[in-house]
């Protein structure tokens, strides 16, 4: 018997409601585990690219940081050789 076919005359005791109720459970169940398996997944998928961007945003300013180093003392470098030639 599926949950398809017509219960109507079933229906008619707590008995037969129960039964029916007891095959709606056990055919939602293994969906219903399965899209909590599927929450699961992307909620940790979710951490890990939150993680990454996190990490790319750093990354990126440490960059910046560096870069800006270096042409402070490329900067430096120019004035000091300048001021080695003029004398």
């Amino acid at each position: 018997m599926s949950l398809c076919e017509p219960h109507v005359p079933l229906l008619r005791t707590r008995r037969s409601r129960r039964v029916v109720w007891t095959e709606a459970e056990a055919l939602v169940r293994p969906g219903r585990q399965s899209l909590l398996q599927g929450s699961d997944t992307l909620a940790r998928a979710s951490n890990r690219l939150e993680q990454g961007h996190r990490s790319l945003v750093e990354t990126e300013e440490l960059g910046n940081d560096v870069l800006a180093s270096l042409q402070r003392q490329r900067q430096q470098m120019k004035n000091t050789q300048c001021v080695a030639c003029c004398r």
